[in-house]
């Protein structure tokens, strides 16, 4: 016998062994299933243990930061499987309910649109006080800081009813809605660490702030004879690459967000036909007579020089506009977000209003200035030239 036919002999008198999958239960299948904000998943265990839900999201592709099994929809069911060589083992399986950590108020936005259109009309009221604006600033929806989401939604629905109630005691003849920017937080490229400290991605801030928001509108709307709502570009609304934008001024999701909040509400003209928007192409201020005062709205962040103190470099920055005769440079009133504190300067006829945010705070700030802020949003009545009735909620 040849070296070769040896060998191949030898091969074949050597014992097999076919290893055998076991199967599952029919619908018990190990994995996860998840979509419109909740679904399931199913762990297999060779013996009756509780399962370790973390390693197992994280084995699927799913952050166990942001999302969390519910312990008491957990089922079980036992499966006598074979393994091989005659051998059957029982295999216990666990299912439970899998949801978002963020409550995303049903961010859905062909049900969102749905609910829009269903909306009777109203009769509006006639009112004579002052404009009444409201400034909607740094939210910075999907950051975890400071109660995080769910702590931004709290405070964001509260503000509906304090607002709600402003409009009651004005009675203002128009109600401005400004979106100062910085609505959400975005994932990357703004600060270090940033990365760690989101709990919703980029997709999911965008669906949660555009639900609170049109749920602000459709409550005030009706209220007030006409309304008006304005949006300026904020930083973190940005597209960036390497940290440094790298589109253009208009393709920026605080834009983007209160563009599609107009979609929506125009879908029911009789209720909100009142309700006019104001959505830039590539400019990043507005600059409105509202009841005989002129006032200009920008985020901030356009303001880099002049002084360390927010005050300075948005003084140098008007100061500019100013020079340039841009619109905004004729501002009676300023009014800017992005530094997260209140502050109120008047300087001979013209007045800076720095707003505050809904924003729980910055771990990152705080650890690197010490400085902390208060959360609140800014309403202010205009008119005449002058402003009155300022007030933080």
């Amino acid at each position: 016998m040849s070296l070769i036919e040896d060998l191949n002999q030898s091969q074949q008198d050597l014992p097999s062994h076919t290893k055998t999958t076991p199967d599952h239960p029919t619908g018990w299948e190990p994995g996860i299933t998840y979509g419109d904000g909740h679904g399931t998943i199913t762990a297999r265990l060779a013996i009756n243990e509780a399962p370790d839900w973390t390693a197992l999201l994280t084995e699927w592709g799913f952050d166990p930061v942001r999302f969390q099994v519910k312990s008491d929809t957990v089922n079980i069911r036992t499966w006598d499987a074979a393994i091989g060589n005659g051998e059957v083992r029982r295999m216990w399986y666990h299912r439970a309910d899998i949801t978002s950590r963020a409550p995303l108020l049903e961010p859905d936005y062909d049900r969102l649109l749905a609910e829009v259109k269903a909306r009777r009309p109203v009769n509006l009221p006639t009112s004579t006080g002052d404009p009444l604006v409201v400034c909607l600033a740094d939210w910075q929806m999907g950051k975890r800081d400071g109660g995080g989401t769910e702590g931004i939604i709290e405070r964001g629905l509260r503000l509906i009813d304090s607002v709600l109630t402003e409009i009651k005691a004005r009675k203002p003849s128009a109600l401005y809605v400004a979106c100062m920017g910085d609505l959400i937080e975005s994932c990357d490229g703004h600060y270090d660490q940033q990365v760690f400290q989101v709990e919703l991605d980029r997709r999911s801030q965008v669906k949660v702030a555009r639900r609170l928001l049109v749920k602000m509108l459709e409550a005030w709307a009706v209220k007030v004879p006409q309304v008006v709502v304005l949006t300026v570009p904020g930083n973190h609304g940005e597209n960036r690459k390497d940290g440094k934008s790298f589109t253009t001024f208009g393709d920026n999701d605080d834009i983007a967000l209160v563009e599609q909040a107009a979609e929506i509400l125009a879908a029911n003209p009789e209720r909100f036909g009142h309700v006019k928007f104001l959505i830039p192409e590539e400019e990043m201020t507005w600059t409105l007579d509202i009841g005989g005062t002129i006032v200009g709205f920008a985020h901030g962040h356009q303001a880099t020089r002049g002084g360390t103190l927010a005050q300075a470099k948005l003084k140098h920055w008007w100061r500019g506009q100013m020079e340039g005769r841009k619109p905004i440079g004729d501002a009676d009133v300023l009014i800017s977000a992005h530094y997260h504190h209140f502050a109120v300067v008047s300087d001979g006829s013209r007045t800076w209003m720095q707003c505050p945010t809904l924003d729980g705070g910055s771990e990152w700030f705080e650890h690197l200035s010490g400085a902390g802020t208060t959360p609140g949003t800014l309403v202010v009545s205009m008119g005449g030239g002058k402003w009155d009735g300022l007030r933080i909620l």
